[in-house]
């Protein structure tokens, strides 16, 4: 049977340790401890011979009693502390026990099963034991809250392809019931966000996940199939090394565009207007949002990206008046 590396691995580390503490130990019983071939045995006793510290001088290598060695026997002279364990960096001990409280805090977020939060819990406890840096060094929790049960739900409508019916915050905070076909979570400048196809609005609309209040999963499935291009990531993409940086600033009434469209950056202005950069990637949808909100469009920057959304709305009239 062929060794796969990780396997070997385990078992190059584990025959260090047992011999640390059993010498004299017949190559056979090694392998029957080990579930391997005696042949195999041996080959990983050659290989750990040449390994150890750095240097590769014969004072930095794992070594073993030769003479033994020629009469099927085993004795570790000389592990270099293989077998001892070793500790953090204060850097790296700061970083682990950021990762795990983050862990934490999204199994909490999403109602994860308890048991795995009470893992993270056991295995945090241990590190700030162990490493004193780890201790009150950083404190990781969520920005945002999510009505309970509204992620369990959310997940089953993806996972089934069935609508949703969910109780939703518009923009302007108007509670307001909608059906939705589920189709991805998502997460932007820190808030998470439901990718769906709207029934009422009859296209894809983005609902950000604290601003629903409860959600139901429906009998009925979802039938729309959506094409990654038509999705809000698709139109305004910050890391695409083609996007174009747009400056638009809009009136009190459009705030919904800073809700439900991506965006690199947002300045409040006076009287509820605000500006935001955005990185666009896809022309066409541009010029169809500043059309949207036209009456609220106060500045476009460059001002070419206006000139062409006058244009087209001019061949737009020109064409149904004709």
């Amino acid at each position: 049977m062929v060794n796969k590396t990780t396997e070997r691995l385990v078992r190059l580390l584990s025959l260090v340790a047992y011999l640390e503490y059993h010498d004299r130990v017949p190559v056979a019983e090694l392998a029957e401890r080990f579930n391997t071939t005696p042949t195999k045995i041996r080959e990983d006793v050659n290989l750990l011979w040449i390994a150890g510290l750095p240097g590769g001088m014969p004072g930095d290598l794992i070594d073993f009693d030769a003479f033994d060695f020629e009469d099927d026997l085993i004795t570790l002279s000389n592990s270099q502390g293989v077998h001892r364990s070793f500790g953090l960096s204060d850097r790296e001990a700061i970083a682990l026990s950021a990762a795990l409280q983050a862990m934490r805090a999204t199994v909490s977020q999403l109602g994860i099963d308890e048991s795995v939060r009470d893992l993270i819990d056991d295995t945090l406890e241990a590190l700030t034991a162990t490493e004193p840096a780890a201790y009150g060094s950083i404190d990781i929790a969520w920005t945002e809250t999510v009505a309970p049960g509204v992620y369990a739900v959310v997940e089953q409508g993806l996972i089934n392809r069935r609508r949703l019916s969910i109780d939703y915050s518009t923009a302007t905070d108007e509670r307001d019931d909608r059906v939705v076909e589920p189709i991805r979570l998502t997460q932007h400048q820190g808030h998470g966000y439901l990718d769906a196809w709207c029934t009422r609005a009859n296209e894809v609309r983005r609902f950000r996940l604290d601003r629903i209040h409860s959600a139901t999963l429906l009998a009925e499935p979802s039938s729309q199939e959506i094409a990654a291009s038509d999705l809000p990531d698709g139109r305004f993409d910050a890391a695409d090394g083609a996007a174009a940086s747009v400056r638009v600033t809009f009136g009190p009434a459009a705030r919904a565009v800073a809700e439900t469209v991506p965006y690199s950056g947002l300045e409040e202005l006076e009287g509820g207007s605000f500006a935001i950069e955005l990185n666009v990637v896809n022309d066409p949808w541009f010029r169809q949002l500043l059309l949207s909100y036209a009456d609220q469009v106060r500045d476009v920057s460059p001002g070419h990206w206006g000139d062409e959304a006058r244009e087209s709305a001019a061949r737009a009239l020109a064409q149904y008046g004709s």
